[in-house]
């Protein structure tokens, strides 16, 4: 599984800090051509990044390569987090490449895996997966503390801080996504403790709360239980009807 555009945000074309501002009036063109719609299937996920990525044809290129014509429903993530809010048209097209990125490789890979069913297979693939993952990752957090960007981003902060930052966590959510998809097939999963402590070296003080996404069909498993609103009242209806009268 390869993660081209996510490598090139590092080591490529999509370098935050190689951005021309003279490309501003272009990257809101994109935007707006793309809108506020959320992508509902693959196809229509690929046509947003085809549009954002227009101008970088060796990414484009190689997106219309893959195998991006699927009208299933997308998967969404098994886990969230708090991203860095973006603050003007150039961080808002490098959160929409990261975001549709990642979901699109998640997609991409949960298809994939779809053609194993012997553990060894799944173990394989996922293993390769989160290889790649988690070096882009550390590449990243190495990139971070050279630049002294170890402090969460805000709206003063540079292009390449806010990108750098929204990167580790969309790969963080990557990994462990894609650790889910295979979590039955795993013996020893990576704990997010793990991965921050010993995989990114990273103090514990910087370890962000990942957050188990609940999907529909867990909901739909769950019993549910009608409780009644008392509103921290404890006593019995009678007295509650004297108080309200």
């Amino acid at each position: 599984m390869e993660i081209k555009i996510l490598n090139s945000i590092l080591f490529k074309e999509l370098m935050p800090w190689t951005f021309d501002a003279k490309g501003t009036k272009a990257i809101n063109e994109k935007i707006k051509k793309v809108g506020s719609k959320e992508p509902t299937t693959e196809a229509e996920l690929v046509q947003q990044l085809q549009i954002l990525l227009a101008d970088y044809s060796d990414l484009s290129k190689w997106l219309t390569k893959q195998n991006t014509k699927g009208t299933s429903t997308l998967k969404n993530h098994c886990y969230a987090i708090d991203f860095p809010a973006y603050s003007d048209a150039v961080s808002k097209f490098y959160n929409a490449v990261i975001s549709l990125e990642t979901l699109r490789v998640y997609n991409a890979f949960n298809t994939k895996m779809q053609k194993y069913s012997k553990k060894v297979d799944i173990v394989y693939h996922t293993t390769i997966a989160l290889k790649n993952i988690k070096a882009l990752t550390v590449n990243t957090v190495k990139e971070i503390k050279e630049r002294g960007f170890e402090e969460a981003p805000t709206e003063q902060s540079t292009l390449p801080h806010f990108v750098l930052q929204l990167l580790r966590q969309h790969l963080t959510i990557l990994f462990f996504d894609i650790q889910e998809l295979s979590k039955a097939s795993i013996d020893s999963p990576t704990s997010i403790e793990d991965f921050y402590l010993l995989d990114l070296n990273l103090p514990k003080a910087q370890i962000n709360e990942l957050v188990k996404v609940e999907i529909e069909t867990e909901k739909a498993e769950k019993p549910t239980t009608k409780e009644k609103l008392s509103f921290g009242f404890k006593g019995t209806e009678a007295k509650l009807k004297s108080v309200i009268t």
